[in-house]
């Protein structure tokens, strides 16, 4: 028996950690508009060059520019090759299969993330990150979830997320999701407010 929905925790001094711009109001929008801080870890895909100019430029006229840190971190290219359905988990995020550099890329980046977040993650009352499924399966959203949560585990911070998956995530979402001891809470989005900031 899953265990009972449980009153919202106290957002003040709560935040946010996510991989990119957007996540914030894709995955969190019942959230995103009350934390303290919205940290976002991946702003360059070097795959894409344009993508980090337009992406500073929405963030400096982001609403809640005075409440988001950018990491700067370039991604990592993993997307899409983590063995789906049912890749294997590991100590960084997920294995990332057939190509060696970007699993390179993968495993640092993880180390990256640690030392950028855990100054953050110590001073949080709260933190909120994607799911160890990376919502739709994305190996980056698993990176980061990895990375908040060992740290928070080792301050002993809760940690809080979300719970959606895809048919591409479904198998993966089941290992954790089988589990009768979690608990959730339910927030409303304001739907309005999310189509403004996209």
């Amino acid at each position: 028996m899953m265990a009972p929905d449980i009153p919202p925790p106290p957002l003040e001094g709560s935040v946010l950690i996510v991989a990119h711009p957007d996540d914030e109001i894709l995955w969190f929008g019942s959230i995103a508009p009350r934390v303290d801080r919205i940290v976002f870890c991946f702003s360059n895909d070097p795959a894409k060059p344009d993508l980090k100019a337009a992406r500073e430029e929405t963030l400096g006229a982001h609403p809640w520019s005075g409440r988001i840190t950018c990491l700067d971190l370039d991604e990592t290219g993993a997307f899409g090759l983590a063995g789906w359905p049912l890749p294997d988990a590991t100590d960084f995020g997920l294995r990332i299969e057939n190509a060696q550099s970007v699993a390179a890329a993968y495993d640092s980046r993880y180390e990256q993330v640690c030392e950028a977040v855990a100054p953050i993650v110590r001073q949080a009352t709260n933190i909120y990150t994607h799911n160890p499924w990376g919502e739709y399966g994305h190996e980056e959203h698993v990176l980061v979830h990895r990375a908040v949560t060992t740290l928070a585990g080792k301050h002993g911070k809760p940690v809080w997320y979300d719970n959606y998956a895809s048919n591409w995530s479904e198998e993966l979402m089941r290992r954790y999701m089988d589990r009768t001891d979690r608990q959730t809470t339910r927030g409303d989005v304001d739907v309005a407010l999310m189509q403004e900031l996209a």
